[in-house]
This record gives C-alpha cells, structure tokens and sequence, in this order.
C-alpha cells in the first residue's frame, strides 16, 4: 500500500495530501478562525488511528480531522502551537507559547491526552525559539533544539496537572 504525505501550507492556510510519488490528492481548509479553518497551520501528525492533528498556531489549537480532511474536532485554547509529536500510551506532546508573547518566545513543552485533550503535565522551555521541534525520547522524556543543540528533559521533574 502507497503511504500518502500530507503537509501543511502555512502561507495559505490548508493543508495539502500527495502521494508517494508527489501527486497531488487533495486539500483542505481555509483562513479563518471555524471548524476546518487555520491561521497558520504548523505542524501535523498522524497517529495509529488515522487521525490527522495539526497544530493552528495562530488560533492556539490542535485540530483533528481524518485521512479524508472531514473535521472532527480541536482541542482549543493552548497557546501558540508550533510542534506536535505522538508520544506513549495515547498521549500527544505540543511545544507551546503564550499567544500574548511575541513568536520565539519562551514556552512549554505539554504532553496532552490524545483522546480527551486534557493536559496531563508539561515541562518549561525556557530559551527563545525551542518549540519548533518536539521528540519523545523514550519512556515519556521529551526533548527540543535550540539553535544547535538538544535539550533533552530527563532530569527536569515533570509538572502534572491537577
């Protein structure tokens, strides 16, 4: 089975489905602020259950859709969200920023549940610009860039939610 790739298109606010060999498939979505619309869409993600997540930057959220780009749902209020990558048992790490800071701004790393959208905990990113990448390296431990290093979090203490 041909994998498709699908990639976000921040300067014109969609996202756009190839296949393999680079044809294009589809699109979806539009500026603005409702179901289905971005302002700056930033990064996405796939998980095992073909759900599409894609971080609106602009508009502080994650939306969901299918492989087909149907809308599901968001999960909103989060800040400025530039990364997004699946982490263990169900859950989703977001590298974040406040959306009253100027973009580079310091932020966190959140790990959120998948299924809920619940916040279960996050780790400070203190530097400018070190949320555009997020890894989980293993047993839960994400990790970033900044400039030309790695900052990984294994030793911080990882603040939960109440």
């Amino acid at each position: 089975m041909v994998r498709l790739r699908f990639r976000q298109m921040a300067a014109n606010a969609r996202v756009v489905e190839y296949t393999a060999d680079g044809k294009k498939v589809r699109e979806w979505g539009s500026a603005g602020t409702g179901p289905g619309q971005f302002h700056l869409p930033h990064s996405l993600v796939a998980d095992e259950n073909n759900i599409l997540y894609v971080a609106d930057r602009e508009n502080g959220r994650i939306e969901e859709f299918d492989l087909d780009g149907k809308f599901l749902r968001e999960i909103p209020n989060l800040g400025r969200t530039y990364s997004l990558k699946l982490g263990a048992n169900g859950t989703l790490w977001a590298g974040m920023q406040p959306l009253n800071e100027p973009p580079g701004s310091p932020g966190w790393l959140v790990k959120l549940d998948r299924k809920t959208g619940q916040i279960l905990g996050y780790v400070p990113v203190t530097e400018k610009a070190g949320l555009h990448t997020v890894e989980d390296a293993g047993g839960g431990q994400p990790m970033t860039d900044i400039g030309n290093r790695v900052v990984w979090f294994k030793r911080r203490p990882f603040r939960s939610v109440q």
